[in-house]
């Protein structure tokens, strides 16, 4: 019977000065017993797109981060661009998570579209500051199960309906 080795670790990753075009959605997962962790994304740009073909059109937010610890976004704008599709949710989704900052975030959403720009579940802290609601944004944040310790700091909600909907945030 062959043992399977453990989950290997991916830390202390820089991703600067993007721009990036691409057909699916980007999903960030590290494994439940060995996380991402130190990832920093600096002045990155990404516009994505929905293949209705492709077999890979997969549930959940544009930019999913799952089983990551001390993780940010500095100046980070996330475009859903049309072609998007009906089973993609927020343009930043981030679950199971810890430490998590926003900085400078943007996230478009598709006109017509229900999801907020940044959701979080069971997540145990996060900042989110100096970032934008852009137009058409219903709800700014959702904080779901599990989420504790978010604070909201100096961010300019003009164009969101709501701020959030969920209990955790702090204005």
């Amino acid at each position: 019977k062959r043992e399977d080795a453990p989950a290997g670790a991916i830390r202390n990753v820089l991703i600067r000065d993007v721009i990036a075009h691409g057909k699916a959605r980007s999903l960030l997962r590290g494994h439940p017993e060995q996380w991402l962790e130190g990832i920093r994304f600096d002045n990155v740009r990404l516009f994505l797109s929905s293949d209705a073909k492709a077999g890979y059109d997969k549930p959940g937010g544009a930019i999913t981060l799952k089983y990551a610890r001390d993780v940010s976004f500095k100046d980070v704008e996330v475009i859903m661009e049309e072609p998007t599709s009906k089973r993609w949710t927020a343009p930043l989704a981030v679950e199971d998570a810890a430490d998590i900052t926003l900085d400078g975030f943007r996230g478009t959403l598709p006109k017509g579209s229900a999801s907020p720009a940044i959701s979080l579940e069971r997540v145990d802290g996060a900042v989110v500051r100096d970032s934008r609601a852009m137009a058409g944004t219903g709800t700014f944040l959702s904080a779901g199960e599990g989420v504790k310790d978010v604070v909201l700091m100096y961010n300019d909600l003009r164009a969101a309906k709501k701020a959030t909907d969920g209990r955790s945030a702090k204005q």
